[in-house]
């Protein structure tokens, strides 16, 4: 019996160790430019879980190749460093072609390390994959066109609301999937 439990402590103080020495999944390490994950979501008595994957990257045309490889529905945490969105969604080669030609990927669009400082008329346009995006800093009324974000609810409004000059920095969320009565809310 003495043995036993000897084993059985040996044995868990074995298994504590060998668990912490594990990697842990999730975000990346510092400096990698991808990973992956899990994230889960309860609402009511509903639970979903949801493959997360990361990309951290400062070239669109580098995005959209591994966007292009992600599987559907999958939720994809993606840091862009960009210094010009490149035009219009409907425009090859711009960040917004690269997000409609994805549309059963979900995407949180992390821009706060850019350093653009306009937002030109329909860059994100119909651009539904969206479910969050961060901006890097404020952005001048007259430089966030009007339709920047055309048939995605009112991101572009919650922006101005507080700063109707300048906007608030910050991260914006909604729920997917995202249409033109979409309601956009600033992040604490």
């Amino acid at each position: 019996m003495k043995l036993t439990k000897k084993f059985l402590g040996i044995a868990a103080v074995i298994a504590v160790i060998g668990f912490l020495a594990l990697p842990l999944t999730g975000c990346p390490d510092e400096g990698d430019d991808s990973g992956s994950g899990t994230t889960t979501t309860t609402t009511g008595t509903e639970t979903e879980t949801q493959k997360i994957v990361y990309y951290n990257g400062d070239s669109i045309e580098e995005f959209a190749a591994w966007l292009a490889e992600q599987e559907e529905g999958v939720l994809c945490d993606v840091k862009l460093t960009l210094d010009d969105l490149h035009g219009k969604s409907n425009v090859e080669g711009s960040l917004g072609s690269v997000l409609i030609k994805n549309p059963k990927i979900k995407v949180k669009l992390d821009l706060s390390a850019s350093t653009f400082t306009s937002i030109g008329e329909r860059a994100f346009k119909n651009c539904n994959s969206l479910t969050s995006v961060t901006f890097q800093g404020t952005i001048v009324r007259n430089k966030f066109q009007d339709y920047a974000f055309y048939e995605l609810g009112n991101l572009r409004d919650e922006f101005y609301r507080t700063d109707i000059t300048n906007g608030t920095p910050g991260t914006y969320t909604t729920t997917a999937p995202v249409s033109s009565s979409s309601v956009w809310t600033k992040q604490d």
